[in-house]
C-alpha cells in the first residue's frame, strides 16, 4: 500500500469532515492527532538468545470520523498509522502498523440494532510465532487481515446482548501460512453508575489454514493433510468510571481459551489472560498504569518430543503513562512499559524493558 497516498488521505480527513459538518453541524463530526517520538528497547526481538538493544524514533497518526445518530443511522471510521525506526538493531530496521475500520450501524425500533464492520490489518513487527508454529522465535513478520463482521443488538432497560459473526482473511510472509477465519460472538452485558458497563462474552471461531499440514506429537508432518484450529473462549470484562465525569476509570478482563486442532493434538492449547488498567484524568493531562498476564497450557506438546514435560509458558507486562497538555492542543508524554517471558523451555524466557517521550498535537 501506498502510504504516501494514505497520508495524504488522512490529511484531507479535517476538511472533508468540517464539510461534512457544515451541511449537518449536529451530526458529524472528526478527531485527529498526530505525534512524534524518541525512545529506547533493551531487548528488541523478545529474545535472551537473540539480544539486540536499540534506540528508536517513531512517528504516530489517528484520525477518526463519525457521525451521531440522530435519525438512526450512525457511522464510525478509525485510522491508525504509525512508523517506528530502530538506529542500531542489526535484525530490524523498522515496525509500522495501519489499521483502518469503519463501523455502520441503524436503530430500529425497541430496542434493536444492526450494523456491519469492516476493518483492515497491516504490521510490519517483530512477532512470536511459537504458539501456533514449530519455530520457537519471535520473528520480524509482515501481515494483511480483512475483516468483514455482522452486528446485531437488543437494548433494554440498563441490559444488552449482542451477536457477532466475524470472518477475516489473513495472508501472511513465510515462514507463516495464510488462513481464513470465521465464528460468532454472544456478548450478555449490563450498564450501570457513570455511564460503566460489566459483560461476559463467549466465542467461537474456526481457522482454515491455506498449506499447512497436522503434525503428529513428536511434530512430523502428516502428509496430505490439512491443518484447523476450533478456538472457544470465555471472557468476563468491566469498564468501571469512579466519578461522574468519569476523571477516574478502570478497565478489567480475564478470558479463558480453548485452542483445539483437527489432527493428533500437537497445537492443543489452554490460554488464561487477565488484563488490568486504571487512568485518572484532569483538565490538562492523565496518568494512567496497566498490567497484563497471559498463561499457555500446552496439552500434548513436550519440550524434547515425544519425552515429558508438557511445554508451559507465561507472559507478564506492566506500563506507565504519563501525559501533559504543554501549549494550546500540543502535549507531551512519557511511557515507560516492562515485559518478562518464562516458561520450561529456552526460547520462552525473555526480559525487556522499554522507554519512550515525545509529542503529539490534536486537530
Amino acid at each position: 500500500m501506498n502510504l504516501i497516498r494514505i497520508l495524504l488521505l488522512v490529511c484531507l480527513i479535517p476538511f472533508s469532515g468540517s464539510a461534512l459538518a457544515a451541511a449537518e453541524p449536529s451530526s458529524w463530526d472528526y478527531f485527529a492527532t498526530v505525534g512524534g517520538s524518541v525512545g529506547y528497547s533493551d531487548n528488541v526481538l523478545h529474545s535472551e538468545i537473540n539480544h539486540e538493544k536499540s534506540a528508536f524514533i517513531r512517528g504516530m497518526l489517528d484520525a477518526s470520523l463519525f457521525r451521531l445518530p440522530y435519525d438512526s443511522n450512525e457511522f464510525t471510521f478509525f485510522l491508525t498509522l504509525e512508523d517506528k525506526r530502530y538506529l542500531s538493531s542489526d535484525t530490524v530496521n523498522k515496525e509500522q502498523l495501519l489499521l483502518a475500520q469503519a463501523d455502520y450501524k441503524y436503530g430500529f425500533a425497541n430496542g434493536w440494532i444492526a450494523g456491519i464492520k469492516a476493518d483492515y490489518l497491516y504490521y510490519d513487527q517483530v512477532v512470536d510465532v511459537s504458539i501456533t508454529t514449530t519455530n520457537l522465535e519471535s520473528l520480524p513478520l509482515k501481515s494483511h487481515t480483512l475483516g468483514l463482521t455482522p452486528i446485531l443488538q437488543k437494548h433494554w432497560q440498563q441490559y444488552f446482548l449482542e451477536l457477532e459473526l466475524p470472518a477475516a482473511r489473513q495472508n501472511y510472509e513465510s515462514p507463516l501460512d495464510d488462513t481464513w477465519e470465521w465464528g460468532e460472538k454472544l456478548r450478555f452485558g449490563r450498564k450501570y453508575g457513570h455511564r460503566s458497563e460489566t459483560s461476559l462474552a463467549f466465542s467461537w471461531r474456526k481457522r482454515f489454514y491455506d498449506e499447512r499440514e497436522q503434525l503428529e506429537l513428536d511434530s512430523s508432518a502428516i502428509p496430505d493433510s490439512s491443518l484447523e484450529f476450533t478456538q472457544q473462549e470465555i471472557e468476563l470484562e468491566l469498564r468501571h468510571n469512579f466519578d461522574s465525569r468519569r476523571r477516574c476509570r478502570g478497565r478489567f478482563k480475564a478470558g479463558y481459551l480453548f485452542n483445539r486442532d483437527n489432527g493428533p493434538g500437537y497445537f492443543d492449547y489452554d490460554r488464561f489472560r487477565l488484563t488490568a488498567g486504571l487512568t485518572w484524568r484532569w483538565e490538562t493531562g492523565e496518568v494512567s498504569l496497566s498490567g497484563r498476564y497471559v498463561k499457555y497450557s500446552y496439552q500434548n506438546q513436550t519440550i524434547q518430543p515425544p519425552d515429558p514435560p508438557l511445554r508451559r509458558r507465561s507472559e507478564t507486562g506492566a506500563g506507565f503513562r504519563a501525559e501533559q497538555k504543554i501549549w494550546k492542543e500540543l502535549s507531551a508524554f512519557g511511557e515507560y512499559n516492562y515485559e518478562l517471558g518464562s516458561g520450561n523451555h529456552v526460547s520462552d524466557e525473555y526480559q525487556a524493558h522499554i522507554v519512550e517521550t515525545g509529542f503529539y498535537y490534536e486537530f
